[in-house]
């Protein structure tokens, strides 16, 4: 069981002793941003998700429930955000860039 559990764990263990390797291509670059974007998204639309906000009748007390202000602001740079990777990936496939 002890050799099994060590097998296991040995990939996690080698990944957090190995730096992360820089992007290759600005292709690459791009698909690793666009990842980036997805987790930081999906944790802000935990935070969004919190009805109700705070404030509102019946809210929970901070931080169990959401700023209006601050889920416009990431709504808003998110969309930012996935505008300036549209314009990178265009510029990338117009200069035919790997």
């Amino acid at each position: 069981m002890r050799k099994f559990l060590l097998a296991a764990c040995l990939p996690a263990v080698t990944a957090c002793s190995n730096p992360p390797q820089p992007p290759k291509t600005p292709a690459q670059a791009l698909v690793e941003a666009r990842a980036g974007l997805g987790a930081a998204v999906a944790a802000f639309h935990v935070y969004a998700a919190q009805r109700s906000f705070c404030g509102d009748v019946g809210a929970k007390a901070p931080p169990l429930c959401a700023d209006r202000a601050v889920v416009i602001q990431g709504e808003r740079a998110a969309h930012q955000f996935v505008d300036a990777l549209d314009r990178a990936e265009a510029t990338i496939d117009a200069l035919d860039v790997d």
